[in-house]
């Protein structure tokens, strides 16, 4: 006799060897969960033995279902590296993970992306590792789908696919900015002594806490003291503008240096220190000629017909 939760549900006859097996017939199968399971024998002359030791059945009819997923649905910024993972509800067959069409990855074209599904130890996460030691590729939107061939270790197959998206990250800035062009130009003379600002164009938008009068600085070649300024980041943010605080002086040489400190806005500093040159004006000159001499003087007489007459200037004319 065999007893499922105390209940009789049928009997059966043992073998030789004292083994038996019995098969559930009932029309209600047992629910999902836990069963005990005891058995009564009887021997040839009708007596019963007690209650056998009891033994546990779990039964299990509830389908699969996704519980985790990494990365999320939806997320963005995604590392093209990135390990594609889903944690399930329950262990799975890993037999069920064979078929390609169990766990698909593609991308925002529909093209789908080799690699392989492996089943952790507890067999409740399954990891998509791309193949070829391949990435993701930037700035790219993916589809991960598990499809209802998917069925844990009591054969329930998921009820429904699984599809979520995410988005992998923008290539990476790894090119450290230049500085493109500078107002003065290098080596220009002649600059006018009211010019109070400097103009410094990068390839790149650049890190503003790097744009700082430390790492700006303006020099008189001459006697080698630094001029007073104030920057600031253009609002395209690829130019930087050096005011000064006064006048250049007449005729000198100014060197403008900028620091390897100075970085663009993920971090890529600049190669080197770079500087330039350039000479202010001339002071002008605000003092009107004068005749120093003449020749023939004035009021001179007797002077040679074919004379040349010579005037001299204080200053070149």
């Amino acid at each position: 006799e065999v007893f499922i939760d105390g209940t009789l549900v049928g009997t059966t006859t043992a073998r030789q060897d004292g083994s038996w097996s019995f098969v559930v017939t009932s029309s209600t199968p047992l629910p999902s969960g836990n069963h005990i399971i005891t058995a009564k024998a009887r021997d040839q002359a009708g007596n019963l033995s007690p209650p056998s030791s009891p033994s546990q059945l779990t039964v299990d009819t509830e389908a699969p279902t996704v519980r985790d997923t990494s990365p999320q649905d939806q997320a963005s910024n995604v590392p093209i590296n990135e390990i594609i993972k889903v944690v399930f509800s329950e262990q799975m067959d890993p037999s069920s993970f064979e078929l390609q069409t169990s766990f698909t990855v593609t991308d925002n074209n529909g093209n789908p992306v080799a690699g392989d599904v492996f089943l952790d130890q507890d067999g409740m996460k399954a990891s998509f590792h791309l193949r070829f030691n391949s990435s993701l590729n930037y700035s790219t939107t993916y589809t991960v789908n598990v499809s209802t061939g998917v069925r844990d270790r009591a054969g329930n197959n998921m009820n429904a696919e699984y599809p979520w998206a995410f988005a992998t990250e923008n290539e990476r800035d790894i090119v450290p900015p230049k500085v493109v062009s500078t107002e003065p130009a290098n080596k220009q003379k002649g600059i006018p002594i009211t010019t109070r600002s400097i103009i410094v164009k990068f390839t790149e938008e650049m890190d503003p806490s790097t744009i700082n009068s430390g790492t700006f600085i303006v020099y008189n070649m001459v006697d080698g003291t630094e001029l007073g300024r104030t920057i600031s980041l253009d609002k395209d943010t690829k130019i930087v503008n050096i005011k000064l605080d006064s006048n250049l002086e007449y005729l000198k040489d100014y060197k403008v240096t900028v620091s390897q400190q100075v970085s663009d806005i993920v971090g890529n500093a600049m190669v080197n220190e770079y500087y330039w040159t350039f000479t202010s004006e001339e002071e002008p000159d605000i003092v009107p000629p004068k005749i120093l001499s003449t020749y023939p003087a004035d009021r001179d007489f007797g002077i040679v017909v074919n004379s040349i007459i010579i005037v001299r200037f204080s200053e070149k004319m």
